[in-house]
């Protein structure tokens, strides 16, 4: 919103993930599950809602997968059942869009990894964030 990130979180998974696809998947349908709400919340709050909402993610295995008809069976995506039909249903309805990011350049990745001091510089001046040091 504005330009900057809405919602964050950092939670032990409800399940232990096979693969990194899979973990990411579960992550986007929890992110969708939270665009759609603030889709709803906003409104009568009086804040505006442009669709599609942006979903960034930096697996393209994931974007793939949920791009795909989500319903199409294939034996490499079995175990992914509703987590994927869920978010390839609100892709089609235009009410979210997933969008590739470079790993280097998710803003969130100032909140969840140890970050070189220029790396962290970089994603703290993007996010529009200020030292409350005076030495900085």
């Amino acid at each position: 919103m504005c330009g900057g990130i809405v919602a964050w979180s950092v939670k032990t998974p409800p399940c232990v993930a096979l693969s990194t696809t899979k973990a990411k998947l579960y992550t986007i349908s929890a992110s969708v599950c939270q665009a759609l709400y603030m889709q709803k919340l906003f409104p009568p709050l009086g804040l505006p809602v442009n669709l599609p909402i942006h979903i960034y993610n930096n697996n393209q295995s994931v974007i793939t997968i949920i791009h795909s008809k989500g319903g199409n069976f294939h034996r490499a995506k079995k175990h992914y059942d509703v987590h994927v039909k869920h978010a390839h249903d609100s892709l089609s309805n235009g009410q979210i869009l997933l969008l590739y990011c470079l790993t280097e350049q998710l803003l969130a990745n100032i909140l969840m990894k140890a970050l070189g001091q220029v790396h962290f510089n970089k994603l703290k001046t993007q996010l529009n964030l200020i030292s409350l040091d005076s030495g900085n």
